[in-house]
């Protein structure tokens, strides 16, 4: 830990190495097992104003790693639990709504009746027990949570050093997820170490905090679509298929927008203009086209042409704007991205798709990647 704080008026700021940091994760009748790389072994974490942040300063984490580090009751905020006041046998508390979206993963709390109770006060050490009803927003979703845990802390140093807890949660579907439910339940302990063992001097790598914005940004890789893709972490796969991914943008404020991304069915890199693609989305939009607001051919970051479109249209009654990008392959012919941002959202966006593809690379090719075509231009 580099700076103890409450998270809110005072920031915490901390810094972690991991020998090993893996899961076992089982959806239906589907098991999959992420596991933290070696490149990323070194996360940076700080939160302030209530938001909790885990990055990497050398590289950047998938999607997957950060949620296999960010879990429900992070040990770095359990410290949050506490009381404020001295106890003694009995007390009693409410747990306060600013200490629960880190420690269950929530965005915001609409309902919460948590309360401790002093159970054991014994050679410095007090213990607790907490239970009651969590109801949250995330992700658009919905949380419902049934909470109890037990935990002891140390009262010379006010640090948790045992828990356990078992919780219930029933979630709505959401801009990403579907709905579910589950239970979760574990047992942590926590000792300080004399000395750290994996972070020596000359292997601390250089802090800035808050972090800067290209620390925080997370890297999607399509082996069998040969890209990959560095980005803000507001952007959620929601689909990935081999002959398309689909990216979801969203934040407290909700869904702010959509990608398709796929190769393109059109072929080679010279004979397509720009006013041909202006065209092929004209025909590709039909009775939804209203007008062009932009039209621009371009270098890529990675010094690939690079074709973009802004048309803006209408789906029923509702404005809607579609960001069309066409961008050369080194395999030869195109990869398509079709942003989709209704006119209610546009304000939020803010030209999140330029940013978007900016940090699109192309991986070495390989046999998986050098054949298969799709199309992104859909609606």
């Amino acid at each position: 830990m580099l700076q103890s704080g409450n998270g809110r008026t005072t920031p915490i700021q901390g810094l972690r190495a991991y020998r090993t940091a893996a899961a076992q994760f089982q959806v239906g009748d589907k098991s999959f097992q992420v596991q933290l790389r070696p490149e990323v072994t070194r996360l940076a974490f700080f939160m302030a104003e209530g938001q909790f942040t885990i990055f990497s300063p050398e590289n950047p984490l998938t999607r997957d790693e950060l949620d296999l580090l960010d879990v429900i009751a992070n040990s770095i905020l359990l410290d949050q639990l506490l009381p404020a006041q001295l106890v003694s046998m009995g007390f009693s508390w409410e747990i306060p709504d600013e200490a629960l979206p880190g420690l269950l993963g929530l965005e915001s709390i609409t309902e919460n009746t948590l309360q401790g109770r002093i159970t054991q006060i014994t050679q410095g050490f007090a213990e607790a027990e907490v239970s009651g009803k969590v109801q949250g927003r995330v992700m658009g979703a919905t949380s419902q949570m049934q909470v109890a845990m037990r935990f002891q802390w140390s009262l010379m140093d006010r640090r948790v050093t045992a828990l356990a807890l078992a919780l219930r949660d029933n979630r709505t579907a959401g801009y990403v997820d579907s709905p579910f439910q589950g239970t979760v339940r574990l047992q942590l302990t926590r000792q300080r170490r004399p000395e750290p063992q994996l972070l020596t001097p000359g292997k601390i790598p250089t802090l800035t905090f808050p972090p800067p914005e290209e620390q925080t940004r997370l890297v999607f890789r399509s082996s069998s679509g040969g890209f990959q893709i560095v980005h803000d972490r507001r952007w959620y796969v929601v689909t990935d298929a081999p002959d398309m991914v689909v990216f979801r943008l969203v934040d407290q404020r909700g869904l702010l927008g959509q990608c398709n991304l796929a190769r393109s069915d059109f072929q080679g890199t010279a004979q397509l203009t720009l006013a041909a693609f202006q065209n092929n989305v004209r025909q590709t939009l039909g009775n939804s086209f209203g007008q062009f607001l932009g039209a621009d051919e371009m270098e890529s970051p990675t010094g690939h042409r690079l074709l973009r479109i802004h048309a803006l249209g209408r789906t029923d009654d509702l404005k809607i704007h579609w960001i069309y990008y066409l961008l050369g392959s080194p395999r030869g012919g195109y990869y398509a991205a079709v942003f989709t941002v209704d006119d209610l959202s546009w304000p939020l966006f803010e030209e999140a798709d330029r940013k978007f593809m900016e940090g699109f690379h192309f991986l070495e090719p390989t046999a998986a990647t050098a054949t298969g075509s799709s199309s992104a231009m859909s609606r």
